[in-house]
């Protein structure tokens, strides 16, 4: 009888035991737990799921930025377009396969012979993958002062995300009027994606015999439809330095 009693006693504790622990986890440890935990997510601070550093890689859109490769910045030119105002363009790549920039901020400089900064316009500019691209900025006005060298450089960050773009247009119908004291380029635009594409930027770029850049322009579309063309032209308001031989266009969302 003894020893049932103990044996009885000791399940009772047991019992009781489990009870409150079970008390315990299900009304405090759990909803403590609850209160505390946040399921891992690709903006809160932390190096967590399957990403390969901070809120980046893995599943996470966001690039890491020891991964992506920095855009090549292959020439900037500057042209002037009347008495102390000039065009400036810069031709970039990007060499990341699936991996783009929004938003990507930077600077093109005009310098005299003094090595002076004579003019400065910051701008921003969508990167997209694998791609090259011109960018552009017009009319930066230098006084009197002339302009005898060009810088262009991203200024901050850039925010690489992974995106495969996949570029929709084509251009055809180039005309280039060359003959005229003010030269025109016409040429036709084609969506071939079965999407309306809006606000599509178009950079040209003249080049002469040797390859060099003559001049350059910028036009924007605002929206084109699905499968359909848009026309568009370019015009200077002088002649070209040097005699034209070869046109590049090419279009961007902006």
């Amino acid at each position: 009888y003894t020893i049932f009693m103990s044996l009885w006693s000791a399940r009772r504790k047991i019992f009781y035991f489990t009870g409150a622990s079970l008390f315990l986890l299900v009304f405090i440890a759990l909803p403590v737990f609850l209160l505390i935990y946040r399921v891992p997510t690709c903006s809160d601070g932390k190096q967590n799921q399957d990403e390969t550093g901070i809120d980046c890689g893995g599943s996470c859109r966001a690039v890491c930025a020891s991964v992506a490769i920095e855009p090549i910045v292959w020439w900037q030119r500057f042209f002037q377009i009347s008495p102390g105002v000039y065009n400036m363009v810069a031709r970039v790549e990007n060499s990341n396969v699936d991996s783009a920039a929004a938003r990507a901020k930077y600077i093109f400089r005009l310098y005299d012979n003094a090595n002076a900064v004579i003019a400065s316009r910051e701008g921003e500019t969508n990167i997209p993958s694998r791609q090259i691209f011109y960018i552009f900025e017009g009319s930066l006005s230098t006084g009197e002062r002339l302009p005898v060298k060009a810088t262009f450089e991203f200024i901050a960050p850039l925010n690489w995300v992974v995106e495969k773009t996949i570029a929709p247009f084509s251009i055809a119908g180039q005309i280039l009027s060359k003959t005229s004291t003010t030269p025109r380029l016409d040429a036709i635009l084609h969506n071939n994606s079965n999407n309306d594409v809006r606000n599509v930027e178009i950079v040209a770029v003249i080049f002469d015999v040797d390859g060099n850049a003559v001049n350059s322009s910028k036009t924007i579309i605002d929206i084109v439809p699905s499968e359909s063309s848009a026309p568009f032209f370019f015009t200077w308001r002088q002649p070209f330095d040097q005699e034209p031989m070869r046109v590049e266009i090419i279009p961007k969302l902006k």
